[in-house]
């Protein structure tokens, strides 16, 4: 028992009413894991202080990271009707209602958030607003033709809008973050290029499992990459990311502030940066902004760009990125290199590598081809439920991601099928609003 939970303890012994007391204990137990103690002690708080929010935003914070979507979003709403001036209950219930698809009301929150308070970023409501805004789909696909020409006006201003915001977002922390401009590299190609890759991720994620196999299989007489790592860990990052990277390139960067992460950087002499995680939880996208590599580069945690105009690439695919979308990106920030990923790039990275350096020093244009990997063949994601007679589909995918497009296109190509949703968030008993009139096809389990 560490001192603040002794003297916590010891001030509610002589004022069990003591609201800031129980408050600040249930934030203690969260750290440790102790949820149910940290439950009984926000409660107590916000029972012994009814005029005080805080305990109830925590509360929310602490039933959404459990899963308890509709416990969350109760005691979430319950914070700001007693104070609607509190930005973190309105950025922890935008949270809340993203994971439950209500994408509109989640951005609604995020901006409600950035109203009350524009300049906190340990809240990150920037990139939360950004994250969702992905989510949002034009009203009017619901009630005509997708090709229609008002869906197709519609989903270009909707693109358009997604753009600025991202754009706005660049401006925003351009001024606040001033980038480098100058870098102690070998500005020569007869060397090994030094490739960073800057993750939260290197752990049990899902960016980490596109992550290893390039990792791994890069060959590191031409291409010295270095990971720096915004743990926590797990159990993957010792057994698998720390083995992978030479013990030498390896650097922890869990509470080291931008610019000792920055210096850190520079002082390796990286050529590429590689950030993946966009405007997902996480990231850092400050270091990007303060461009620390000659080269900044997007990859995999985040399909969209980062708004920031010192990140130059994004890499893609035709997957994620089909060479008719119709998505805006920010083309006065990030380019987009199309590369199919499907399979191992690990012998292709190279050249790939080779191309963003000489595009930098314009050699090529900024705007590169795709490149002409060799596409691994697809594994087919369904089985046939001989049972009833339909084919299943799994994903783990977060739940905000199914929207009336999405199904509606799942039925088109496979009438008779089952989803699958493997999802942390669907406590017991609990509905998620967005997927109510899909029942007859998704299936939601508890993991």
């Amino acid at each position: 028992m560490d001192q603040a939970q002794v003297h916590y303890q010891m001030c509610i012994h002589f004022d069990p009413g003591y609201a800031e007391a129980h408050n600040n204990l249930g934030a203690h137990y969260k750290d440790l894991g102790q949820n149910d103690k940290a439950i009984w002690h926000y409660k107590e708080a916000a029972r012994s202080k009814p005029t005080f929010c805080l305990p109830l935003s925590n509360l929310a914070s602490l039933y959404h990271g459990m899963g308890r979507v509709e416990l969350a979003q109760e005691a979430g709403e319950t914070a700001i009707k007693i104070d609607p001036n509190f930005a973190e209950a309105h950025n922890n219930l935008g949270s809340v209602y993203l994971d439950q698809g209500l994408s509109e009301k989640a951005v609604a929150s995020f901006q409600k958030c950035l109203d009350l308070d524009p300049h906190n970023e340990r809240l990150k409501a920037d990139n939360n607003k950004l994250l969702a805004l992905n989510y949002l789909l034009p009203k009017c696909l619901s009630d005509a033709s997708e090709e229609s020409k008002e869906s197709v006006d519609a989903v270009t201003q909707l693109n358009n809008e997604i753009g600025e915001a991202h754009k706005a977002y660049g401006r925003k922390f351009g001024r606040k973050y001033p980038p480098y401009t100058h870098w102690p590299n070998l500005r020569t190609f007869d060397r090994p290029i030094r490739v960073g890759f800057l993750s939260s991720d290197f752990k049990t994620h899902s960016v980490s499992f596109f992550a290893e196999a390039p990792l791994r299989y890069l060959n590191q007489r031409e291409i010295e990459f270095y990971c720096y790592f915004q743990g926590p860990g797990d159990t993957k990052t010792e057994m698998v990311f720390k083995r992978i990277c030479d013990p030498k390139r390896w650097r922890n960067l869990e509470y080291v502030n931008l610019e000792t992460i920055c210096n850190t950087i520079r002082a390796d002499k990286i050529d590429i940066l590689v950030e993946l995680g966009g405007h997902s939880a996480g990231s850092r996208l400050d270091v990007m902004a303060r461009k620390p590599a000659p080269i900044g580069v997007t990859w995999i945690g985040y399909a969209n760009s980062t708004g920031l105009t010192t990140v130059d690439y994004r890499i893609t695919d035709s997957i994620a990125d089909p060479y008719n979308t119709k998505q805006v990106d920010c083309l006065e920030t990030d380019h987009d290199v199309s590369v199919d990923l499907h399979g191992t790039i690990g012998a292709h990275a190279r050249p790939i590598l080779l191309s963003l350096l000489h595009a930098q020093h314009g050699c090529a244009s900024s705007q590169s081809s795709p490149c002409p990997l060799q596409r691994s063949n697809r594994f087919s994601l369904c089985h046939k439920n001989t049972t009833i007679g339909y084919i299943t589909f799994g994903s783990f995918n977060a739940l905000g991601k199914i929207n009336d497009q999405v199904s509606s296109l799942s039925r088109i190509r496979t009438p008779f099928c089952f989803l699958l949703m493997f999802a942390s968030i669907v406590g017991v008993g609990a509905v998620v609003p967005s997927l109510e009139c899909h029942s007859d096809f998704a299936i939601f389990y508890e993991v």
